[in-house]
């Protein structure tokens, strides 16, 4: 289609008069300034494309009406007085505003009524990459956001050859907000395709073109992306980003909706350091662990995976990053996903658990403190956790997911740290000469999570260590019941006291070091025993002694008042020989326990905490 100018009293920077003017455009018209409608009714017909190199201001109880295409290089202006709205020809796919221009354009006035004041197929196609329409009141579409001139599947717009006649592939963005102030932009439209033509879904994108920029105000509750929403199943998508950390696309799928339809309106916002904290839990542990850092929960069977143990760690969040939120009805049901793409601050490692996780409170609100608490309460059931992970296999999805969720709330991501995870729980390591041949390691663990297994270090001095075996776990890496190990170590030389310590390996390569034993062997009669442990104890503790020849001690436990309280008589054998003793009955306290046989005496104290 060749471009025609017509020039008449209306293509000037001139005003309608108050009479009743209908204008219909059958062909491609160019306002080469400002277009005024001043009290005057204005309509476009289908097929047809008004080009404005201005503005273009509705006033005065004046009517727009559009049916065609009304490419726009400056602002759109409507005021609370002037009605713009659809015309009467319901076979039209265009009935769009295309803004065209190169810099920053803006939407003002009136456009919050979804009768009289809106625009109905709002287009991005701007001239110059990284620029924006910025809304300067807040605005309603009622048929479909799209961007780009010749992006196709949008609910309300069939791009035809009047309506990419100007064809910019899809540049610019849209702003919600003017300097500090915050406007809302709210597609009505209820289609999941009400939205088309947005970049890539990712976080922390660096994209330019293609998405909706807030201003990431933390409890604004004004402003930002609303749509509406009727349909389960499908995705509905939430393009949006902050000027600081860029695009952070999230969508939705409804699994049951409390109203049709619903309003969603979401906005991404800026954190600078930290959102909250996740306080320390564990589901399915043995006892509370003193390292135990954030969520962890335990699966006995994992039916997304062959019904194999499973441990989910939820502990490491974002720094300097940010958050969704979102508000809707409070009976929605609905998975989330955000999008990644390369995230070098919060990347992790492939084997890390990655979940969406929330925080109650209104799109308003500022969600500081502990996420822990809603990790579960939040979702339909423990299982939840399981579906919806990153790194699980009943997630077939690239993004982060979570789900399903009741209600809306904010979100973030949460991860289990490599270097915070839930460690190896050691209940003792011991070291001693066995038949004065060998020195043999032992030791047990009372929780394993993601545990590879154990390097033996071994040192002269104590000081400089090096390793002298590996020992793999025995529980296939996570365990809640007591394992035991042992390590013989041939090599060690008489008359030597050498020092020993594990450092367990996670299946990502994080490690950590137990405490330092010793041992030596000797040629003359040995007799060694162990320390308590666990020290402190609960319900029961356990020494080891370590002998050549059988011996009987006589074992007597006082209070530090130096009362006596317990009296047992204990046989070892040639070797290493475990006992147990129960300390239930004990009150909390501190104690001392005498090891008397024919020739010696040994002491050992011992704490209880209850």
């Amino acid at each position: 289609m060749k471009k025609q100018i017509i020039k008449s009293e209306f293509t000037y920077c001139g005003y309608f008069s108050t009479l009743l003017l209908s204008l219909v455009f059958a062909t491609q018209v160019n306002a080469q300034a400002t277009l005024y409608n001043d009290g005057g009714t204005l309509h476009t017909d289908k097929s047809s494309i008004l080009y404005i190199e201005g503005d273009l201001q509705n006033k005065n109880t004046s009517t727009l009406e559009n049916d065609g295409v009304i490419e726009l290089m400056g602002d759109l202006t409507n005021d609370n007085t002037a009605q713009i709205k659809n015309g009467s020809d319901g076979t039209s796919t265009e009935r769009a505003y295309k803004f065209i221009g190169t810099g920053t354009q803006a939407i003002k006035g009136d456009f919050s009524n979804s009768s009289t004041r809106y625009i109905h197929n709002l287009i991005i196609d701007k001239a110059t990459s990284a620029t924006a329409v910025e809304l300067q009141t807040a605005t309603y579409v009622n048929g479909s956001l799209v961007f780009g001139s010749t992006t196709s599947g949008a609910d309300t717009y069939t791009p035809t050859v009047y309506s990419s006649f100007t064809n910019n592939s899809g540049k610019g963005i849209i702003k919600t907000y003017s300097g500090s102030t915050d406007y809302e932009l709210f597609v009505t439209n209820p289609s999941e395709n009400a939205v088309m033509g947005y970049a890539p879904l990712m976080i922390n994108g660096n994209q330019s073109n293609g998405f909706i920029e807030n201003r990431g105000a933390q409890g604004v509750g004004l402003g930002g992306f609303s749509r509406n929403v009727s349909t389960t199943g499908v995705p509905y998508v939430f393009p949006v980003a902050s000027a600081t950390n860029g695009y952070n696309a999230a969508a939705l799928t409804f699994t049951s909706l409390g109203a049709t339809p619903d309003k969603v309106s979401n906005m991404f916002v800026d954190a600078t350091g930290g959102v909250g904290f996740i306080r320390p839990s564990c589901v399915g542990c043995a006892g509370s662990p003193a390292d135990n850092s954030g969520f962890n929960y335990y699966f006995s069977s994992n039916p997304c995976n062959s019904s194999t143990p499973q441990w989910i760690i939820l502990d490491a969040l974002p720094t300097d990053h940010g958050y969704w939120s979102f508000s809707g009805n409070a009976a929605d049901q609905y998975v989330i996903e955000t999008y990644p793409n390369s995230f070098p601050a919060f990347s992790g490692t492939g084997t890390d658990d990655w979940r969406m996780i929330s925080r109650a409170g209104g799109i308003s609100s500022v969600p500081t403190g502990d996420w822990n608490t809603e990790i579960l309460g939040s979702v339909s059931g423990p299982t939840d956790l399981l579906t919806y992970n990153r790194n699980s296999p009943c997630y077939a999805g690239d993004g982060v997911p979570g789900g399903v969720f009741t209600g809306f709330s904010h979100f973030q991501m949460a991860r289990s740290g490599s270097s915070n995870a839930l460690p190896v729980e050691l209940l003792y390591i011991t070291a001693q000469p066995v038949d004065n041949q060998f020195i043999r390691v032992n030791w047990a663990t009372s929780l394993e999570i993601n545990n590879s297994g154990f390097k033996v270090m071994r040192s002269s001095n104590g000081v400089d260590f090096e390793q002298i075996g590996w020992v793999e776990n025995k529980t296939g890496g996570n365990s809640t019941t007591e394992t035991a190990y042992n390590f013989d170590d041939i090599t060690a030389q008489p008359n030597v006291v050498y020092y020993y310590k594990l450092n367990q390996v996670d299946f990502d390569g994080a490690n950590k070091d137990t405490k330092i034993v010793q041992a030596s062997i000797k040629s003359e009669s040995t007799l060694d025993i162990t320390e308590f442990f666990p020290n402190p104890a609960n319900e029961s503790t356990s020494i080891i002694i370590n002998a050549n020849t059988a011996i009987k001690f006589n074992v007597e436990l006082y209070n530090m008042t130096g009362q006596l309280l317990l009296q047992n008589e204990i046989n070892t054998t040639n070797g290493s020989s475990r006992f147990n003793f129960s300390t239930d009955m004990l009150p909390q306290g501190n104690y001392r326990a005498v090891l008397k046989s024919d020739t010696q005496v040994f002491t050992r104290n011992l704490n209880i905490i209850k």
